[in-house]
């Protein structure tokens, strides 16, 4: 998709710096309505199985706000922001595989390895799929999420400092 890269030989274009201004901001609205809902839910994380057949309404709703927001900043940061900066460094990341995007990644020293987000990518996709039969697996996918999202968010602090450091300087 042409808005989610930027080749354009390492200069960065006003719209490109608007863009990666924007999509930072959307990771940003992610993570805090993740840590808003870690926050609330830290009295009953981790999660066994059977307090997750007695909860409330009210807090599965929290644990849906802790997956599908570690599920959407995981996503963004890894289909729109990696791509971007990329782009912006003057890589063509448009025509790479993922793994070729992660092991530039790692080149750059974005990410500390290529199993760091492989791994990130293991638990949005575990979180995606519904066991309602088999609450112990309920709860370990939410676990794992949970635990992660942590994880993630601090990357996205680390990732805004490269940001802020390395490209918005150029």
């Amino acid at each position: 998709d042409s808005s989610a890269r930027a080749g354009n030989g390492g200069s960065t274009g006003m719209n490109d710096v608007a863009l990666l201004k924007a999509i930072l901001a959307i990771c940003d609205l992610h993570a805090d309505r993740l840590e808003m809902a870690l926050k609330h839910m830290e009295k009953i994380l981790p999660i066994t199985a059977d307090v997750l057949e007695d909860l409330e309404n009210e807090d599965l709703g929290f644990l849906e706000i802790i997956t599908t927001r570690f599920a959407k900043l995981q996503d963004t940061i890894s289909q729109k922001l990696f791509p971007m900066i990329l782009g912006i460094l003057g890589e063509d990341a448009a025509h790479y595989t993922f793994l070729d995007r992660l092991n530039k990644l790692v080149k750059i020293e974005i990410i500390d390895s290529v199993d760091f987000w492989k791994d990130m990518r293991k638990i949005r996709n575990s979180i995606a799929h519904e066991y309602p039969d088999d609450l112990e697996t309920t709860a370990k996918q939410i676990n794992a999420c949970a635990e992660q999202a942590y994880v993630l968010m601090a990357f996205l602090k680390k990732l805004q400092v490269f940001v802020d450091t390395k490209i918005l300087v150029l």
